[in-house]
């Protein structure tokens, strides 16, 4: 009796942990947030799930605007932080986007912080060479499109990337980013155009503190693969990046 109630709450404990994984992430513009946010004062809840764990019949929500299933990959990531300086400091940091190269995460292969990218700056247009300097937060306007330069930390080419102001005001910041050029390893294109898609909110809720939700998908070929661990590690680095936290903070996110 005790062995098969035993493996009778195994095998529940299983189809739960399933269930959970396959439901995937809800972003607010869909509903009630999922991953949730967590309390004020602690850490963000990031999640990511693998084509595999989603399985082919999801699909990202409408609100997106992400055509086709899951990709390879999707990291959600849900949190709230401070920011006595409101809203224009925030922009602020984002628009600075050749201080992202300072950005640093947790690389759980290597037990090492890493920068996140080995160059990163801004553009004047969709074209490498059209360097400028950075975004003023008067430049981040709803409507506008920005565009900007990142190349990996990891053996991958680097690729333009464009950043599209859907929200921006002193109570929210809404944008979508999506890379405009292939990236490709050893002339082989690992993300096509649209490979990589990433949607942001940052909303104010009383005074001097924010919630932050961040949802991206990759899809295209992982020559190296990626780690569960490294995909989160990454998703909250930006996270500490936009909240002005010190990105190499200790603990790692998922060591």
């Amino acid at each position: 009796m005790f062995g098969r109630t035993t493996a009778a709450l195994a095998a529940w404990c299983w189809l739960a942990a399933m269930a959970q994984a396959a439901d995937g992430p809800q972003p607010p513009c869909a509903g009630e947030a999922l991953p949730a946010y967590p309390p004020a004062g602690q850490p963000p809840v990031a999640r990511a799930w693998f084509a595999e764990e989603l399985g082919e019949a999801w699909m990202p929500d409408a609100c997106l605007g992400w055509p086709g299933g899951a990709g390879l990959v999707v990291v959600a990531l849900a949190g709230r932080f401070a920011e006595d300086q409101g809203m224009a400091a925030i922009q602020r940091r984002l628009g600075a986007i050749s201080a992202q190269n300072g950005i640093l995460y947790w690389s759980a292969t290597r037990q090492v912080w890493r920068p996140l990218f080995a160059e990163t700056w801004a553009l004047s247009g969709p074209d490498r060479e059209r360097r400028r300097g950075d975004f003023p937060p008067e430049q981040l306007t709803p409507g506008s499109e920005l565009f900007v330069w990142q190349k990996p930390s990891d053996p991958y080419s680097g690729g333009v990337y464009r950043l599209s102001l859907i929200a921006s005001s002193g109570q929210q910041l809404e944008l979508a980013e999506v890379n405009v050029t292939p990236q490709t390893f050893l002339g082989m294109t690992v993300f096509p155009v649209g490979g990589q898609q990433a949607r942001l909110w940052i909303e104010a809720e009383v005074p001097g503190r924010y919630r932050y939700y961040a949802i991206s998908r990759l899809s295209g070929t992982l020559p190296f693969g990626l780690p569960r661990a490294s995909a989160i590690n990454r998703a909250v680095a930006l996270f500490r990046y936009a909240a002005g936290i010190a990105t190499d903070l200790e603990p790692p996110a998922a060591p």
